[in-house]
C-alpha cells in the first residue's frame, strides 16, 4: 500500500495513542467525565493530564517534526542530495553547540541572545559542510557533503559535551538533553517566540515549492532558465538554519525525521514540492509524535529520549528504503 493511502488512516491512531501514552495510565471514561465537568478526583486528574501536559507536548512534537521534515526535503532539493537533512549536515549539532555556549556564558535564560548564538553556530556548521563538499568545476559532491557533515557533526557534539562539562550539575542536566532530544511542557511565551517564527520560515519554504522543483534539476539547469541559483540556495540554507536554531533549544537534536519522512512521501507518489512539502510536514510530525509517545510509554523503565527513538526507528527504515528504491533516489 502506498504511503499516501496509509498516512491519513494512521494519523488519528498515532495522535490518540499519544494522548494515552505515558508512565501514568489514564482511563477513557475518566477523560470523558472530565470533559463534561465531572467533579470526582480521577476525572479531574485525567482531564488535567491530557489538557495541560499531553496535548501541548503532542502539538509541540508535531510542529517540530514537521518543520524538520520540510527542512530536510528543501535541503535535498537545493543540494541535489537525497541524504541531506539538518541532523546529518551538522546544522542541528551547530545549534546545540551554540545553545550550550550560551549556557556557559550565562545567557541561557535570555531568549534572543541564546537564539542568536544558536543560529550563528548552526549557520557556521552548514557553511563548513557545504564548503567541504564543494569541488571546483564540479559543484557539490554528494559523498563529500555527507562525509563532511558526519565529521563536523561529531566534532560539534564532542565540543558541546566539553562546554557542558563547565556548567553546574543542574545546568548540565538541563542541557544534556540537547544531544538526546525530547519534549516537555514549556511556557507559552517561549513556545510563541520559537515555534511561530519557525512555522513562518517553514511556510516560506513551502511557498518556494516551484523554485525547489527547478533547483532539484541541478544548478546549471536552474541558471539556464534565469534563476539566481546561488541566491536561492543561500536563502533555503538560511531558512533551514533558522528553523533548526529555533527548534533545537526546544526539543534538542531529533535525528532522521528530516531524512525518512520526505522519502516516504516521495515513494507515495509526491515528487513535486507543492505536494511533497505539506505531506512531509504531516508525516514528519506524526513520526515525531509516535517517537515521543513511545519514549513516554517506556519512561517507567527509565528516561528514554525521543531523539533516540527517532534514530533507532529512522536509521533502519531509511536503509531499507535506500536498498529497495535506490534507483528512484539516483534519478532525483
Amino acid at each position: 500500500m502506498k504511503a499516501r493511502t496509509v498516512l491519513w488512516p494512521v494519523a488519528p491512531v498515532i495522535l490518540l495513542g499519544a494522548v494515552f501514552a505515558g508512565s501514568t495510565g489514564i482511563a477513557i471514561d475518566d477523560i470523558v467525565r472530565g470533559l463534561f465537568g465531572g467533579s470526582d478526583p480521577a476525572a479531574q486528574a485525567a482531564w488535567r493530564t491530557v489538557v495541560e501536559f499531553r496535548i501541548p507536548v503532542i502539538l509541540q512534537a508535531f510542529c517540530v517534526g514537521g518543520l524538520l521534515s520540510v527542512s530536510g526535503a528543501a535541503l535535498q532539493a537545493v543540494l541535489q542530495n537525497p541524504l541531506a537533512e539538518p541532523y546529518i549536515l551538522g546544522t542541528s549539532s551547530g545549534a546545540a553547540f551554540g545553545f550550550s555556549l550560551a549556557g556557559a556564558a550565562g545567557l541561557a535564560p535570555f531568549f534572543w541572545p541564546r537564539t542568536l548564538l544558536s543560529f550563528v553556530c548552526a549557520l557556521a556548521a552548514s557553511a563548513l559542510v557545504i564548503a567541504s563538499g564543494w569541488r571546483r568545476g564540479r559543484g557539490l559532491s554528494p559523498l563529500a557533503l555527507i562525509l563532511g557533515g558526519v565529521v563536523i557533526s561529531a566534532f560539534l557534539s564532542a565540543a558541546t559535551i566539553a562546554v557542558q562539562s563547565l556548567l553546574t550539575p543542574f545546568e548540565f542536566r538541563n542541557t544534556i538533553g540537547l544531544l538526546l532530544g525530547g519534549f516537555r511542557v514549556l511556557p507559552a511565551e517561549e513556545l510563541f517566540l520559537t515555534l511561530v517564527p519557525a512555522l513562518m520560515a517553514g511556510l516560506i519554504l513551502m511557498l518556494r515549492a516551484p523554485v525547489l522543483d527547478i533547483l532539484s534539476t541541478g544548478i546549471p539547469a536552474a541558471r539556464s532558465v534565469g534563476l539566481a541559483a546561488g541566491r536561492e540556495l543561500a536563502g533555503v540554507v538560511l531558512l533551514v538554519t533558522l528553523i533548526t536554531a529555533l527548534t533545537v533549544p526546544l526539543a534538542g537534536i531529533i535525528g532522521f525525521v528530516g531524512l525518512v519522512a520526505p522519502h516516504l512521501m516521495r515513494l507515495g507518489g509526491r515528487t513535486r514540492h507543492a505536494r511533497l512539502l505539506p505531506a512531509a510536514f504531516t508525516a514528519g510530525g506524526l513520526m515525531t509524535v509516535a517517537a515521543d509517545a513511545l519514549a513516554r510509554q517506556a519512561s517507567s523503565l527509565g528516561q528514554l529520549p525521543a531523539g533516540a527513538v527517532t534514530a533507532m526507528l529512522g536509521a533502519p527504515v531509511f536503509i531499507v528504503l535506500l536498498r529497495r528504491y535506490g534507483g528512484f533516489h539516483d534519478r532525483m
